[in-house]
């Protein structure tokens, strides 16, 4: 896997069996070989991951960098910092919402503004519904425009709401405030990338090689 020349390679291993430092010595092996270390993305699961990382290139004396405009040193980002710099560098000034309340408040004045309600519940946390399918959009789960959202009434019984005119009553009051949820920065930069030819030419000229440490969930 360090010397793999043609085509992808994916290396799978349990935890602790050196994943990472085959992608260390990979990116070793590649500058060595001539790649330049700007041209080398490196995308870690968490911050923790990609601080070890970080760490790991700075004892081997790799120059690390964490901007897209620095060419100087091998970028090193969680997915969703690559996707909040993407955004950032092509437009959006806003903030993320980076805390469970923000978003609930989000996700209840975009309700209460757009007429819609639904039913206040002990038994059953309906907003939370609301912000699971939310995630669930943002994650490419669901589409949005075909789905429905079951949730309970005051009786104890299942209602189904259309979700199009609730996601739709959330996006806007978040263009309005310029704001995005923490899988938004995930989703809003794909949707980007996608949608733009020339800003998804601009990453692949930018970056000869991607690299990804994921970690494998159970």
């Amino acid at each position: 896997a360090v010397r793999h020349s043609f085509g992808h390679a994916r290396v799978l291993a349990p935890a602790g069996s050196g994943k990472t430092r085959v992608l260390v010595n990979r990116l070793s092996y590649l500058l060595h070989s001539g790649v330049r270390p700007g041209a080398l993305l490196t995308i870690a699961f968490n911050k923790k991951a990609a601080e070890q990382l970080k760490g790991r290139l700075a004892q081997l004396g790799i120059p690390v960098a964490d901007n897209l405009t620095d060419r100087s040193g091998v970028i090193v980002l969680t997915f969703n910092a690559l996707g909040y710099r993407l955004l950032m560098n092509n437009g959006f000034s806003g903030s993320v919402l980076s805390s469970d309340s923000r978003v609930r408040k989000l996700v209840l004045e975009a309700l209460k503004r757009s007429g819609i309600r639904i039913p206040i519940v002990r038994a059953s946390d309906n907003l939370n519904r609301v912000i699971k399918q939310l995630a669930r959009v943002c994650q490419g789960l669901v589409n949005p425009n075909a789905e429905e959202l079951e949730l309970m009434d005051q009786k104890g019984q299942t209602t189904k709401f259309p979700f199009p005119p609730i996601f739709s009553a959330i996006r806007d009051l978040q263009a309005d405030k310029r704001l995005i949820t923490f899988d938004d920065q995930i989703f809003n930069a794909l949707t980007l990338a996608m949608s733009e030819p020339l800003v998804r030419r601009k990453l692949q000229k930018r970056f000869q090689l991607k690299l990804k440490n994921l970690k494998l969930l159970p």
